[in-house]
């Protein structure tokens, strides 16, 4: 609107112009002073209007100059609030396993490398054996495994704390990392309490019985689970962890 009206007053002002260049010093007095008076109020509008303009001109600009600082501070909450986030993705890093010592390694005497496999569903409920079993989960090949190590029974010569870990190493330098499981009884063992009578076997797999492979199964040797389990235990490598504790 304003500057429709700025253009008709510069059209008036050069139509004053144009009669002043016409009558030039010819005119009459009274008609000089009405051109003086006519010249007065355009300058007068022009000048109303030049400060009009001038203010939304600043204003304009003082409107365009917060916008610019609100899409700024806008920004920077954006990025703080996506580092926020970010952090929180991050994974937290992971506790770090206490430091596990090893205690004693036994030899095994030479022997026929018999793995034999017994039920896990046999123990007591208030023994630490099922205690143990109840942290335990059934692999898709059937034995039981805590905490990634095999169950297994050995011989009071090794040890008689169920839960401890320790090690089977294999003559083919294969290494199966265990836990006790069950103690095989003195009884049923040598006069050295590592090999079990009735069958010369040194260690003794805990499983579930319907899902271990058939030639295991069959076979009543654990040693058949893989090829890299077809040799003899030549030592026990035992640890100061517990499961249980």
């Amino acid at each position: 609107m304003k500057r429709t009206r700025l253009l008709l007053l510069l059209s008036c002002l050069l139509l004053c112009c144009h009669d002043t260049a016409v009558y030039g010093s010819t005119a009459e007095e009274g008609k000089e002073t009405m051109e003086v008076s006519r010249f007065g109020g355009v300058y007068t509008d022009l000048a109303d209007i030049f400060m009009e303009v001038q203010e939304e001109v600043e204003e304009a600009e003082r409107l365009r100059e917060q916008e610019i600082e609100e899409a700024i501070q806008r920004e920077l909450r954006l990025q703080a609030m996506r580092a926020a986030y970010e952090e929180e993705q991050e994974p937290e890093s992971e506790p770090e396993e206490p430091e596990v010592s090893l205690t004693d390694v036994k030899n095994v005497p030479s022997y026929n490398g018999m793995k034999s496999w017994m039920s896990y569903g046999g123990f007591g409920k208030s023994t630490r054996q099922q205690q143990l079993q109840y942290m335990a989960i059934t692999e898709p090949d059937g034995f039981r495994t805590v905490e990634g190590r095999f169950c297994v029974a050995l011989g009071s010569y090794f040890t008689v704390e169920i839960g401890q870990w320790f090690d089977l190493v294999l003559e083919n330098g294969t290494v199966i990392p265990c836990v006790l499981g069950d103690g095989k009884a003195d009884q049923h063992t040598d006069s050295s309490n590592i090999f079990t009578v009735a069958n010369q076997c040194c260690s003794e797999f805990i499983v579930d019985t319907g899902a271990i492979p058939k030639e295991v199964k069959s076979r009543g040797n654990c040693s058949y689970r893989c090829d890299e389990w077809q040799s003899p235990v030549t030592q026990v490598i035992l640890y100061d962890k517990n499961s249980l504790t």
